[in-house]
């Protein structure tokens, strides 16, 4: 079983301090919270909008959500990443979001 997280619409998770270390506004929810709260790491895939057309808040560009990424398995994740949403969340920015952590080649 997964645990596929929607990090968007929700007021929080616009910088990789709320969606890694400590949501400000929805307390317990960043990646790291979810983990200390006993959910296993692995199984955390953090949910980001394609477009900021595609969310009505809580984008954040491919390359920002890579830096993100990287800090967060830099502290023991390994779950994952998904887009939403078709055809703007397509390989190209999987490929981007995952450059740092997860290269694709």
């Amino acid at each position: 079983m997964q645990y596929n997280v929607q990090f968007y619409n929700q007021q929080d998770y616009t910088t990789c301090d709320s969606l890694v270390v400590s949501a400000a506004k929805n307390p317990g929810t960043a990646i790291l919270q979810l983990v200390q709260a006993g959910i296993p790491q692995q199984k955390i895939v953090a949910g980001r909008p394609a477009t900021p057309a595609d969310a009505n808040n809580g984008y954040m560009p491919p390359s920002t959500v890579a830096q993100c990424l990287q800090q967060a398995k830099g502290k023991g994740w390994s779950g994952g990443v998904m887009v939403w949403e078709y055809p703007n969340g397509n390989a190209q920015w999987i490929q981007t979001a995952r450059a740092q952590s997860w290269p694709v080649s």
